[in-house]
């Protein structure tokens, strides 16, 4: 007896990769451009954060947020009364 070999209908994976790695490398290009873009921005922002105003500005904010928190504690005691 010889074997059927069947013809059926066969799928094939090569357009749906194909158009996945277009699609994966236009992003990258995407991102790339983004990232030049705004690169000179990210810096100044950076230097602007390193400045020495910044330093009293955080110090400002832990103050506060010191505040905050044993505010935050007072009441929890407060509830818990």
């Amino acid at each position: 007896m010889s074997r059927r070999v069947r013809h059926g209908a066969q799928i094939s994976l090569f357009p749906f990769l194909a158009v996945l790695i277009c699609i994966m490398g236009a992003l990258v290009v995407l991102l790339v451009l983004m990232v030049a873009r705004v690169g000179p921005e990210a810096q100044a922002i950076a230097a602007e954060a390193i400045a020495p105003g910044a330093a009293t500005d955080a110090a400002q904010h832990d103050k506060q947020l010191a505040e905050e928190l044993e505010d935050a504690q007072w009441r929890r005691e407060l509830l818990e009364q």
